[in-house]
């Protein structure tokens, strides 16, 4: 299960309802209420993941766990690139990593459980902070 394509396509999905619902219903207070709702309880559920090669046993990965591990790969990918100058960040520079970011975060505002948000995130900043591969800043 790759967190970033889990999150872009939830991403895509936010950014097409929100378009729906303030083009063709002109962000009524009613439908931005439903959908805000219906939001919170698709994001909330999670997502299946076979937790083997064979298909055997299948495991329910939480939102904010995918989410916080998306954050970690995009702020790995930003300090890769940094460190490294043969490597690009983006076309967009790091308005990129900004945009990615702040969709996480949009999303993070339906997750039902933030505290798994806030404890992965915890987990993965000590691993990035102690890796010995970490790039060294001045």
């Amino acid at each position: 299960l790759n967190p970033t394509e889990c999150i872009s396509e939830l991403v895509t999905f936010h950014k097409q309802c929100i378009d729906i619902v303030s083009t063709t219903f002109h962000s009524h207070r009613a439908f931005t209420n439903v959908l805000k709702a219906a939001l919170v309880s698709v994001i909330s559920c999670g997502f299946e993941a076979k937790t083997k090669a064979d298909g055997g046993s299948v495991a329910v990965i939480s939102t904010s766990e995918l989410l916080a591990s998306h954050c970690h790969q995009v702020i790995l990918g930003q300090e890769a690139a940094r460190s490294s100058p043969s490597t690009t960040i983006s076309s967009s520079g790091t308005g990129g990593v900004d945009d990615a970011l702040g969709d996480a975060i949009t999303l993070l505002e339906f997750a039902g459980n933030k505290d798994i948000f806030l404890l992965h995130t915890r987990s993965l900043l000590a691993r990035r902070l102690l890796s010995p591969s970490a790039p060294q800043y001045a």
